[in-house]
């Protein structure tokens, strides 16, 4: 990945010139730095950069099968209270 393939919700891994290490999901590459929520580094100050893109199409794949799961378990228990009854 170059530096003009990184956007906005990539998670990035920088260790600082300092040797200091900081995660974030990133909010904006400029020219010069990259952007975070509470994160803004110059690339110059960056030794190391590891960017790590989530499969969005996967994530939303699991949230469907997890709301999908969710509703059924309610309604096997609503079904299986009512059968008590």
């Amino acid at each position: 990945m170059t530096l003009d393939e990184i956007e906005p919700g990539d998670h990035a891994r920088v260790t600082l010139n300092s040797g200091d290490v900081r995660e974030f999901f990133v909010t904006a590459v400029e020219t010069d730095r990259i952007l975070g929520a509470g994160e803004d580094h110059a690339f110059s100050d960056i030794e190391y950069l590891e960017v790590r893109r989530i499969d969005r199409d996967l994530n939303n794949t699991v949230i469907a099968v997890i709301v999908v799961a969710s509703v059924l378990a309610v309604l096997s228990a609503e079904i299986a209270e009512d059968s008590v009854d």
